[in-house]
């Protein structure tokens, strides 16, 4: 009796803030389930600030300052339990709903600060990261997924999944901001609490995904879901929801033993190692250098404030250009513009002592390199991950994509202390390019099409 009461007072939560939002709780949905990728931001910028602290001996709860070695596991494990996250839990899904696992699966990152806010050994920070890795992981599979579900209507979805672009743009600048200015301790409680925050509003704030209801629940309670949602005819949706959830699940096997399976999984995997490909993460990396060399031209300050801003603009740019051009074109406007401001690097790394005049040139092609990659190449592959895939590939799909995904991350890390960086920048505008010809002849337009769409075009 008392757990009935619990969850009906869940459900009459959830019902309030449908009503509270109106027609913006779709909305609403997005934005709050995008703070998870706010709070795996955060979580990855965490080693930028935090390892410089844990270098000295003041101000670290260590008592120690971390060797070289030491660093570089903080620093990686998050990668591979992120790596490891999405299989060890892409059943969850189906087998604890949607929501459920969202919340669950937020645990081990919860768990993982709490073990780093009271380390007094470095191997309390070890199990935190990988803890952390596993959320983080687990979560950009399912995240997308879910999103892709609650909101149907086709001219929404895109600008509403392209809303993850700014919220991790939003969480580097807090991430850096906080951990620059404020205590480790501090730092750290900072984020546990917004992690704790976001999913106790998720639990009483979001829907079960209708996708989930259908075949466990029935009709009449995904019809009570949808009455809230945007769907325009809830019954004429249910008997498609029925039909497109009558698929038997399947494994990580046999999406390489089905064309129709193993397309959007191609598809999907190659969008996500073009984003890692593009060299983003070597231009972060290396941004510092890159302000100090140009300092004569600007100071480094007003470099990172520019560059900051730039990164907000332009990813909040996404939001509305998804709506006018297609997928397709953004993409490639966005990869030939990243693969060319790659192009400039490299030569000018390659040729540094020869162009000493030309000391603006790397910022400048970094500030529009920033520009012309957030507005396309850093939100749209995770939109193609959370709607090309089919219904009964809804989870399994995109466990191995964000696998892959981040492996590349982990591999990427190491290359980048081990090859001069010129070349590194030769490698990542040859794949740019590369990924202007597959976008052209290999990626299906998506845009402004419902999910059954999307699946009756690939598999045309």
């Amino acid at each position: 009796m008392q757990i009935n009461c619990i969850i009906a007072a869940k459900m009459k939560c959830w019902e309030y803030s449908a009503k509270l939002f109106g027609s913006y709780y779709t909305l609403f949905i997005v934005i709050v389930v995008y703070l998870i990728f706010f709070n795996g931001a955060m979580s990855l910028t965490w080693s930028s600030p935090v390892l410089v602290k844990l270098s000295k001996t003041e101000g670290n709860p260590l008592g120690h300052p971390l060797t070289e070695v030491q660093s570089d596991l903080v620093g990686s494990l998050l990668f591979i339990g992120a790596a490891i996250g999405p299989l060890l839990f892409m059943r969850s899904a189906d087998i604890f709903g949607r929501k459920k696992t969202i919340i669950l699966l937020s645990m081990p990152a919860i768990a993982g600060y709490c073990f780093i806010i009271f380390a007094s050994r470095v191997e309390m920070l070890y199990i935190g990261r990988i803890l952390i890795g596993l959320s983080i992981g687990s979560l950009s599979s399912v995240v997308s997924a879910y999103l892709s579900e609650v909101i149907f209507s086709p001219e929404k979805r895109g600008p509403y999944l392209a809303i993850n672009s700014p919220s991790i743009q939003f969480g580097i600048l807090v991430s850096n901001i906080v951990g620059s200015y404020f205590s480790l301790n501090t730092y750290n409680c900072m984020i546990l609490i917004i992690n704790i925050s976001v999913v106790i509003i998720i639990a009483f704030c979001c829907p079960e995904s209708p996708y989930y209801t259908i075949g466990k629940k029935g009709r009449d309670a995904t019809l009570h879901i949808l009455k809230d949602l945007d769907a325009e005819d809830i019954h004429k949706e249910v008997g498609l929801l029925e039909k497109d959830t009558k698929d038997q699940r399947q494994t990580l096997c046999d999406i390489f033993k089905n064309k129709s399976n193993f397309k959007p999984f191609f598809m999907a995997t190659t969008l996500l190692l073009l984003q890692q490909f593009s060299g983003i993460n070597i231009l972060i990396a290396y941004s510092q250098q890159i302000f100090l060399k140009s300092k004569e031209f600007l100071s480094v300050e007003n470099s990172s404030i520019i560059v900051s801003i730039i990164q907000v603009l332009s990813t909040l740019a996404i939001t509305v250009t998804s709506k006018r051009f297609s997928r397709k074109s953004l993409l490639t406007v966005s990869l030939f513009g990243s693969g060319f401001f790659d192009l400039m690097l490299g030569l000018y790394f390659y040729f540094e002592d020869k162009l000493q005049e030309f000391c603006w040139i790397p910022l400048i092609s970094l500030m529009l390199f920033v520009f012309i990659y957030d507005s396309g190449l850093d939100a749209l592959p995770w939109v193609y991950v959370g709607e090309i895939y089919p219904q009964h590939m809804k989870y399994v799909g995109p466990a191995l994509t964000t696998s892959f995904y981040w492996i590349s991350l982990y591999a990427l890390s190491i290359a980048f202390s081990r090859f001069h960086v010129s070349y590194l920048f030769f490698t990542y505008s040859l794949c740019c390019f590369s990924g202007v010809i597959f976008v052209k002849f290999q990626i299906t337009e998506t845009k402004d099409k419902t999910l059954r769409e999307i699946q009756e075009t690939l598999n045309a």
